[in-house]
């Protein structure tokens, strides 16, 4: 019956019925042109103020949503574009040919061939960005951070590494007041001093009134390291950060914490209270008192922050 109705066509057709109740497309459709990747559907208007384009099922929705636009005035064409790999793109966009080469301006769509992974290049997995190197997603799975020259402790080094932990200073606002609650049951685990600069509740406050207290016992030596925790972590960073003897880190993953103590020599853990659990907040913690500064060309860069 195909045959018979569509001679015209070489190759074979065949109907796909649906289960949605679509409206016909109207008659007339040069459906040749579709070996091109797309066909102008009939009964649209000439210089048209507006070109919808769509696909499969969701061209008879543009063809009911033209009659609208055309009773307010609107000249309007539909496309009908099956597939987007066979319709012409520009060289000079895709391989930035000279346009002025009119016979080489329009060339079939073709995807960029996959380059060979190489330093600086993103890979799916054991990514390496230059010298930093993620292994997993950044969601859910466990990660691991690599830098040149600054390799990830190791469990069995972490003593040797350990900081010199003083009464550790806590700071938090309403946001953070649940997290904090957990941290003096960790440090309490650990045999940690601690000193709370409140909040105490989770009634609704503002974080600097706790970020200032904490920042100037870290700066004055009563306490060392601070531990310092808002909704986000930024508002409360910003405040201790103020404080010029203040190294504040914010952290939300046990690399950054790590990378926070070895490079920057984080005076103060800074944790985002509604974007991270009690195991991760664990973890997080572990790095940060398990890793110290390593000094050497760190120290030139820690000692230009301060403003003079």
């Amino acid at each position: 019956m195909l045959e018979a109705r569509h001679g015209e066509y070489r190759h074979a057709v065949c109907p796909y019925p649906s289960r949605q109740n679509i409206e016909m497309l109207p008659e007339g459709n040069d459906y040749g042109q579709a070996a091109k990747g797309a066909y102008i559907v009939a009964g649209s208007d000439e210089n048209p103020d507006v070109i919808l384009v769509a696909s499969g099922s969701e061209v008879s929705t543009l063809v009911a949503g033209a009659a609208l636009l055309r009773a307010d005035g609107v000249k309007v064409r539909i496309v009908s574009c099956p597939s987007r790999r066979l319709v012409p793109q520009p060289v000079s966009v895709l391989s930035g040919r000279n346009p002025a080469r009119r016979s080489q301006d329009i060339r079939p769509h073709r995807r960029p061939a996959r380059q060979p992974p190489r330093s600086g290049r993103c890979q799916r997995q054991g990514v390496r960005l230059g010298k930093l190197r993620f292994l997993g997603s950044l969601q859910g799975a466990r990660r691991e951070t690599r830098l040149h020259g600054a390799e990830r402790v190791q469990p069995s080094q972490r003593n040797a590494l350990m900081m010199e932990v003083k009464t550790v200073g806590l700071a938090s606002d309403h946001a953070g007041y649940a997290l904090k609650q957990f941290v003096k049951e960790y440090l309490a685990e650990k045999g940690y001093a601690y000193k709370d600069f409140g909040t105490d509740s989770e009634a609704s406050c503002d974080y600097a009134d706790y970020a200032h207290p904490l920042a100037q016992a870290v700066e004055g030596g009563e306490c060392y390291p601070g531990i310092a925790i808002c909704g986000s972590g930024e508002g409360i960073s910003m405040t201790l950060n103020k404080h010029q003897g203040i190294r504040a880190g914010l952290s939300w993953i046990p690399e950054i914490a790590h990378l926070c103590r070895q490079h920057n020599d984080a005076n103060v853990l800074v944790m985002p209270g509604r974007f991270i659990d009690t195991d991760m907040a664990r973890r997080i913690m572990d790095e940060f008192f398990a890793t110290d500064f390593e000094g050497g060309r760190h120290q030139n860069r820690i000692d230009k922050m301060p403003v003079k």
